[in-house]
């Protein structure tokens, strides 16, 4: 659902634009007044995304309308799998291993960052390549699609490697309180 044509407003509308547009829909669509209980449902749900700017800019950025993690809880997160692998790895040195895992992880997603904006500059070389006699441009419309969806992927990449920075300082925060023997864990 595209909350901007449910409010009945462009993209790039100013929050007393999308309130205003919000409460003439709520006048018209409301069922005291003859309206549609899921119609209003569905202006209550665009303004309540398009009045949040967070929400807002995470449904221009991705198309979703559900809130979703906060840095910290991802990091939190990205914690506890980090140590269930280093556990399991290596429980002697779990917190060493933690520190390495992350280290890969992290790296593995700046090198991943640097493919798709590779991609998304190759892409965008191609725009306006390609004229259409009549009608509309397929292939500039696929080649926009693509930038989009690739734009999509950077911005969720680049919000991990934020997260893994906060799980760094997470990892940083633990240290070891004893000295294992190697034979305490069994090869």
């Amino acid at each position: 659902m595209n909350h901007y044509d449910v409010l009945g407003v462009e993209r790039d509308a100013t929050a007393d634009e999308i309130r205003a547009a919000w409460r003439r829909k709520c006048s018209e669509h409301h069922p005291d007044h003859g309206g549609d209980h899921n119609a209003i449902a569905a202006v209550n749900k665009a303004y309540e995304v398009l009045g949040d700017a967070a929400r807002r800019k995470r449904f221009d950025d991705t198309g979703s309308d559900e809130p979703g993690k906060d840095v910290d809880e991802e990091a939190r997160s990205m914690v506890l799998s980090i140590f269930a692998e280093a556990i399991d790895a290596d429980p002697s040195r779990m917190l060493v291993v933690a520190h390495s895992l992350l280290g890969t992880k992290r790296q593995q997603a700046l090198r991943a960052l640097q493919v798709m904006q590779a991609r998304r500059e190759g892409l965008m070389t191609l725009s306006g390549k390609w004229r259409v006699k009549e009608g509309r441009n397929l292939a500039q419309q696929i080649v926009d699609q693509r930038i989009e969806n690739i734009g999509r992927e950077i911005d969720a990449v680049q919000e991990a490697i934020v997260a893994f920075g906060r799980a760094a300082a997470l990892l940083r925060d633990y240290e070891d309180t004893q000295v294992y023997s190697l034979s305490f864990f069994p090869a």
